[in-house]
């Protein structure tokens, strides 16, 4: 091996200078304003759960055991410090042991004990949450194969790259018995522009913090092959050092991600159709056809067996139909949105739930 230069030295020289100065810095700082964050949002979640009648609750998924740690101990010196549980792959701590121990006495000689430790660790875990605890504090060991839909709160402490750990961990409240609207506290760095830009890509392109929760299947099953999303991530962040840099990766990537969606879905759309049963068209059809009559006191006539549906609807009641309806179908001459002695003859996409075409006369 080759002796050191003098360049050598004092490049090693300046690098240990740079880390003297880091561990300096991160001596000095005396609180956490993302932990400071994380309790007035408990505080307003909280208020507005008693507002609504659910239960205060909350989940808090975190990627570390150290940052859970850290949580612990943050709530622990809040007015949050009891009915915290703990939820991770091992759960030795002694909080969780007494728990579990306790769960064992009061189920002994049931069926619920499996004489799987780690199974029953997490039923226990999950009970005490359900009937005594306030807080879970999860890491992505949480994120899977339990129960919490008795609890609306979901906190992203930390925010997962993959958009389908994101649905999972909603999923864990979002399911079905949950009596309440699920909301979802999402903590990120406006400072960071490519965190932003994390962020924007999975609320906008994924759909995963808005709409209907499911209505994001579609999106997330078309990247589950060929889209590898988080290494893509990964990759602008070791690679990009600049604004500009992350502004020109994330661009880049959503023009891909647009791409590689558009096409999957075309695929899937297209061999939908070609299996399509024509006896469960129909059926959809007449389900449409009699909600339409029952609704808008309407005489309609489906028209064809393919995916593409024409339905002819002809309205004698004088009633005027709903705004939607009229910015559809446009009046024409002076019926100023109203249907009397007017018929519709449209075509409607069951495939994409849309009507392709329309054409309205007396």
């Amino acid at each position: 091996m080759a002796p050191l230069t003098a360049a050598d030295r004092a490049a090693i020289q300046s690098e240990i200078g740079e880390l003297e100065e880091f561990t300096r810095l991160a001596l000095s700082i005396d609180h956490n304003a993302k932990g400071k964050a994380l309790l007035k949002a408990l505080d307003v979640a909280f208020a507005k759960a008693r507002d609504f009648g659910a239960a205060e609750k909350a989940t808090i998924f975190t990627e570390s055991r150290k940052t859970q740690s850290y949580l612990l101990r943050l709530l622990a010196e809040s007015s949050y410090s009891e009915g915290i549980v703990l939820f991770n792959g091992t759960n030795t701590d002694e909080s969780s042991k007494a728990i579990y121990s306790r769960w064992v006495q009061r189920h002994q000689g049931s069926d619920k004990i499996t004489g799987s430790r780690s199974a029953d660790m997490r039923s226990a875990l999950v009970d005490y949450f359900r009937e005594e605890g306030r807080i879970m504090i999860a890491t992505e060991a949480g994120a899977e194969g339990i129960n919490l839909q008795f609890c609306s709160l979901v906190v992203n402490y930390d925010l997962p790259w993959n958009p389908q750990r994101i649905e999972q961990r909603i999923g864990r409240c979002h399911r079905y018995g949950q009596k309440h609207d699920v909301v979802v506290v999402n903590f990120l760095n406006r400072k960071n522009e490519a965190e932003l830009r994390v962020f924007q890509l999975l609320d906008e392109k994924f759909k995963l913090f808005t709409g209907v929760f499911g209505s994001s299947d579609e999106v997330l099953g078309s990247i589950e092959s060929g889209v590898d999303f988080e290494k893509r991530i990964a990759t602008i962040y070791q690679q990009c050092r600049k604004p500009e840099e992350v502004k020109i990766a994330f661009d880049q990537l959503q023009l891909e991600l647009k791409f590689e969606i558009d096409e999957s879905m075309k695929t899937t759309r297209r061999k939908l159709l070609e299996n399509l049963d024509i006896r469960s068209t129909a059926f959809l059809m007449a389900v449409l056809c009699d909600l339409m009559q029952q609704r808008y006191s309407t005489a309609a006539t489906v028209i064809g067996s393919s995916a593409i549906q024409r339905i002819l609807i002809e309205d004698a009641s004088g009633q005027v139909m709903p705004k939607s309806n009229a910015d559809a179908f446009p009046a024409h001459g002076n019926h100023h949105g109203k249907t009397a002695g007017v018929k519709i003859d449209l075509a409607f996409d069951l495939l994409t739930g849309t009507i392709v075409s329309h054409s309205l006369y007396a």
